[in-house]
């Protein structure tokens, strides 16, 4: 740099600029002697008072974020225990019910115009018909029951009112079948009148139709009924699995977030600990522990009331229901078997067909089905297999709503009455094949027909009672575990309902009063 030289700016220095000819002055890039760069001034920093309540303001953000989720969803994950225990389980069970009674109902029906005026044999159609009064009488006390909450499920409604039309008109045709009945006098067995069995016939064909038949609504009903229960249970399980994340983040926020405070009241105070923060944090903690403990009880209670006993329970009511009708269905062939037109063999060919396909909703194989004296064998192999241990899905019977028992074994007994309950399935399926085996025997038709009209109402009525009443037995141990664990999920998670409550007002105290004698000292 130059400097007393008239005429030069001693803060440039000139360059020559080809491109215009001209001379470009550029400022000097050394600073001279006692020049500084200007400072920016300083930020403004917030007091100490003002972070203090920063801090305040964070921690208690925290706090209210956990307590919002939680009074959000526990709520609601404690409301599915009682929809699934108290409401839309009870529906469906009312419901699968129902089809039991309605199948029983018409066996019953069947079983006063095959007995006739006989008085020998082990039922009467006096008894018959009073076993068909009571199942109507249980049959509506179930529509009564579904029909207190049938709003609250989709598609239930237009359902139910269908099952009490089509079950009037039912009830009027069996009604006219049993008057005409009543007024011929010393009939013999499977001999009803043929108007009569033409009334009856109506009746069944109403109960039994393929598209809006009254036990395929009532089948809908229970599949409707099962998935409010299902969708409950699987929203729980999302509730449950959100809870945790949540509450697991929300919780380690908040306990770094204390730290961090009492760190920075430590540098600032020159003090070690604040008591009361570091009580909240010890009560984070514990809260924290305790949250992710009840989800996890919630969780195994979940898994107990849907997963292991009402799915049993619904298993094993259905499995009655479709198994009353086979019984049913006996008594229908033996009517048709009586016949001798070719309208009653093709009813006797379709309840053939029905039984079977039944028999293999009970227990079935999948790769082939099976009737008969085949079916017969294979089931008391399988029961005896059973009954030493063996698991029934290799056994090959694996299909049906007793497999379906036999697979969800979880609670003390029941394996047991699961095991007598197919063996008992296995005498009264080999009762069956006895039973058409008598019918179709040579000599006089009037003579087999009595004996297989005998042996229905005998043997078989006893052997299929034996089966109900193991199956009724495995189905009462599923449902007092369904209802203990119903009553374990609410009462596990009713103090979560105020808890959060609680520990939010207990951290916004703490907070606050291990604060304020720090903002004391700046009054």
């Amino acid at each position: 740099m130059v400097s007393g030289v008239a005429g030069i700016d001693t803060n440039t220095v000139s360059q020559w600029a080809p491109s215009t000819g001209t001379v470009r002055r550029e400022p000097l890039l050394r600073q001279q002697p006692g020049w500084h760069r200007p400072e920016l001034p300083p930020k403004p920093k917030l007091s100490t008072p003002a972070r203090m309540m920063t801090w305040i303001l964070v921690s208690a953000l925290c706090v209210l974020a956990c307590w919002a989720v939680l009074v959000a969803s526990v709520g609601g994950l404690r409301d599915g225990f009682a929809t699934i225990g108290t409401r839309s389980g009870p529906n469906v069970q009312a419901a699968a019910h129902l089809y039991y009674d309605l199948a029983d109902m018409d066996g019953q029906a069947a079983n006063v115009l095959l007995i006739g005026d006989e008085t020998n044999l082990a039922e009467t159609s006096a008894s018959a018909y009073k076993a068909y009064e009571k199942d109507q009488v249980d049959a509506n006390a179930q529509l009564e029951a579904i029909g207190s909450g049938i709003d609250a499920i989709p598609g239930a409604p237009t359902l139910f009112v269908s099952i009490e039309n089509s079950l009037s008109q039912y009830s009027q045709d069996v009604s006219q079948a049993m008057y005409i009945d009543a007024q011929d006098h010393g009939q013999s067995a499977a001999q009803p009148p043929a108007a009569a069995l033409a009334e009856y016939q109506t009746a069944t064909a109403l109960m039994h139709g393929t598209s809006s038949g009254v036990l395929v609504q009532a089948q809908s009903l229970i599949n409707e009924d099962q998935s409010t229960v299902n969708d409950t249970y699987n929203s729980a399980f999302g509730t449950i699995g959100q809870l945790r994340l949540w509450g697991t983040l929300l919780g380690l926020l908040m306990l770094i977030v204390l730290v961090v405070v009492q760190s920075k009241l430590a540098r600032t105070f020159n003090r070690r600990v604040n008591p009361l923060l570091a009580l909240s944090t010890v009560f984070t903690l514990i809260f924290g522990i305790l949250l992710l403990s009840a989800l996890g009880t919630a969780h195994s209670n979940y898994v107990v009331q849907k997963a292991d006993a009402f799915d049993s329970v619904i298993a094993l009511w259905q499995e009655q229901a479709v198994s009353a009708d086979m019984n049913a269905s006996e008594s229908r062939w033996l009517l048709d078997f009586a016949g001798t037109s070719d309208q009653s063999a093709a009813a006797e060919a379709g309840e053939q067909t029905l039984f079977d396909a039944e028999a293999q909703q009970v227990v079935g194989r999948a790769t082939q089905a099976e009737s008969g004296a085949d079916y017969a064998h294979d089931l008391e192999s399988a029961a005896t297999s059973v009954a030493r241990g063996q698991d029934i899905a290799s056994t090959g019977l694996s299909l049906g709503y007793l497999s379906t028992e036999l697979s969800n074994l979880t609670f003390p007994g029941e394996s047991g009455a699961a095991t007598s309950a197919l063996s008992a399935y296995a005498v009264y399926i080999q009762a069956d094949v006895q039973l058409r085996l008598d019918a179709q025997a040579g000599g006089p038709r009037s003579v087999a027909l009595a004996t297989a009209v005998t042996y229905d109402t005998g043997q078989s009525n006893q052997n299929f009672t034996t089966y109900v009443a193991d199956v009724n037995a495995t189905l009462q141990i599923n449902l007092t575990a369904f209802n203990a664990a119903t009553t374990a999920g609410e009462n596990g998670l009713g103090p979560w309902l105020w808890m959060p409550v609680v520990w939010a007002l207990l951290m916004a105290g703490l907070i606050v009063l291990g604060f304020l004698p720090r903002l004391r000292e700046y009054r």
